[in-house]
Order: structure tokens, then sequence, then C-alpha cells
């Protein structure tokens, strides 16, 4: 009876060791087929490349879309650049052959496309949009910003380390540089003209995440007869 149990012992350990061996090849099976949720995984077969519903793509244009892609951001933008009723300057109906030139390889959907809808709403042409924005590397705002912007009607671009501090602190792109820009030096009316202090446009784009947001917000605001104080105050709580 005593060799039994430990027989009964040895095989209950064993079994559970080999369980416990199983459960965890299992698991982490599963984590790398999640981990490898791809740009590629995510075109084929799911992600029409045309308007007729067509998702079986030449092997040679998923590579085209997804060469040197680490997620599936190329397939998203891609996506929303086809089918997601995006101004090209001429329509909605994109070539789906200028929708992979704009979205090959970039890591961050949104920012491309909004790249590219700022770029028209400039009136550049869909070219030269899709050349400036596809694949663009996410610029930090303090590289943006310091020897690059005025924070001033003299064009000083040297900026007090603080101030880029406070317009840039926790941004995770160059999009609070942009609202900055366009708000001190874009014409945009506070509620007593065009010529703003830059204070108050940090005040307004610190750590915004959407340049455009931001400062459409703030137009509203005004237009609906609000002070620039509380226009700031509300967009910059929106962003």
């Amino acid at each position: 009876m005593h060799v039994r149990r430990k027989q009964g012992i040895s095989f209950r350990r064993n079994f559970s060791t080999g369980l416990f061996a199983a459960l965890c090849v299992t698991a982490l099976a599963a984590r790398a087929s999640f981990a490898q949720g791809s740009c590629q995984d995510a075109v084929q077969g799911k992600i029409a490349w045309d308007y007729k519903g067509s998702t079986t793509w030449n092997p040679a244009n998923v590579e085209r879309l997804c060469s040197g892609a680490t997620s599936d951001q190329p397939a998203r933008c891609f996506d929303r650049a086809l089918h997601g009723g995006i101004e090209w300057g001429g329509g909605t109906q994109w070539q789906w052959t200028n929708a992979i030139d704009l979205c090959a390889a970039t890591a961050d959907a949104d920012a491309t496309i909004r790249c590219f809808q700022s770029s028209i709403r400039q009136a550049q042409g869909w070219q030269t949009a899709i050349a400036a924005c596809k694949a663009k590397p996410r610029q930090s705002c303090q590289d943006a910003v310091q020897g690059k912007i005025a924070w001033d009607y003299k064009g000083s671009t040297t900026w007090n380390p603080a101030n880029v501090d406070r317009l840039c602190r926790r941004a995770t792109s160059d999009q609070p540089a942009r609202c900055f820009d366009r708000a001190l030096h874009g014409g945009i009316e506070w509620g007593g003209g065009t010529q703003w202090q830059w204070t108050n446009a940090i005040d307004l784009c610190a750590a915004t995440a959407d340049a455009d947001t931001s400062i459409r917000c703030f137009t509203q605001q005004i237009g609906q007869g609000q002070s620039w104080q509380a226009a700031v105050a509300v967009c910059k709580s929106t962003v």
C-alpha cells in the first residue's frame, strides 16, 4: 500500500506537471497567434480592394501595402481611404493604387488620413498630399517647435524651453505644434482679431492629439458668442 501510494503521488505529480506544461504551450501558442495579427492578416480576405467587394488581393499588392509594417495600421488606413468617404479632391471614390501609395507601411492610420485631409483642405493636389503624408514619421512636438515655429509676430523661433515643455508635455506627436502654429499664424479669429497672445495659443493647444479638432472646436465656440477664455476651456478638454 505504501508503494502504491507513492506511485499514485508520482502519477498525480507527473500528470499535473504535464497538464501545466500543456496549458502553458497552449497559452503561448494563443498569445503568439494574437501577437502575429499583422497587416497581411487584416487585409487578405477581409478588406475589399475595389468597390465591387473583392477581398481577394494580388499578393504583390498586399506586400506593397504591408511591407515594413509592424501592425495592422496600413490595412486600417487603406480601408478608411477607400471606403470611409475620404475626399481626395475630386470625390470620395479612390483608385485603389493611390490608397496603397498613401497608406503603405504607415504606423498610424489616423495620423496619415488626418494629414491627407489637412493637405486637401489647404488646396494641395492629391499627388502632393500623398507625397507629404505617406508613411510620414511621427515627428515629436519638441522637434516641430524649437527653431521652426515663431512664438511671436517678429519671427522669433527660439523658444524658452519651459514654454516648449508647457506646449508639448504628454504629447505623442507634433499635433500641439501644428495647433499652435495655426492659432498664432493661421488667421484664426479669437473674438477680438486674429493676432493672439502666444500664451493663449499654448493654453488651447497644449498636449492636443488633434490640431484640427482643437482649432475647429475653438472656432465654433467663438462663432457661438463664447469668450476666448471659455472657448479655450471647453476645447482643451475635448481632445
